[in-house]
């Protein structure tokens, strides 16, 4: 069953952007507007009008699919503050003081913002993106070379273990070097396995 939810990630992924993206909005609607029961009236103005503003703008911006990683990060950021300013010092516990929906806007924005936009998002029109956030390959493109892979494996080698890169002499050999050396440690005899 789950097996066949995984092709629809994507999709499941850009609904909860525009569910929640669409419920920030309302918020920031509910400070910056007077709508759906208006502002709280123990809020302060600078707060209502700064989060507020965040809220619309930022919301509106996720629910398009529109910058929705630098959106989704504001966002995260905007409930992290609302959560230990307007929450946090009345209990410990979330449930007690009223912030289980901060903390879960707070988390969710910040996962859209690691994850991307998923489907249905502005962003998937109007640039080369791909639904999972990273650049699209250009279209005709080929898989990498041989040469390219053998670069990126020494680039890795080189990083991960700068020592054994060195004493394999992968830097004087070249791009194949770093396959001579894996292939090397393959053929090293194992103590106690025959």
């Amino acid at each position: 069953m789950f097996r066949r939810l995984e092709r629809f990630a994507p999709q499941i992924l850009g609904a909860t952007r525009i569910l929640v993206g669409t419920l920030l909005v309302c918020h920031g609607a509910q400070k910056l507007l007077g709508i759906f029961g208006g502002v709280p009236k123990d809020a302060p103005a600078a707060i209502v009008w700064i989060a507020g503003g965040i809220e619309l703008f930022g919301g509106t911006l996720m629910a398009v699919g529109l910058f929705t990683r630098a959106a989704s990060f504001l966002m995260s950021g905007l409930m992290a503050f609302a959560y230990f300013i307007g929450h946090a010092p009345r209990g410990f516990w979330p449930i007690l003081n009223g912030g289980e929906l901060a903390i879960a806007y707070c988390w969710i924005s910040l996962y859209l913002a690691a994850q991307g936009p998923g489907a249905w998002a502005l962003e998937n029109l109007l640039g080369s993106r791909d639904v999972s956030g990273l650049p699209a390959r250009p279209s005709g493109s080929q898989r990498p070379s041989v040469t390219d892979t053998h670069r990126a494996i020494d680039a890795v080698c080189r990083i991960e273990s700068p020592r054994l890169y060195a004493s394999a002499g992968c830097w004087r050999n070249g791009p194949t070097a770093s396959s001579k050396l894996f292939q090397s440690r393959r053929e090293k005899p194992r103590i106690g396995v025959t």
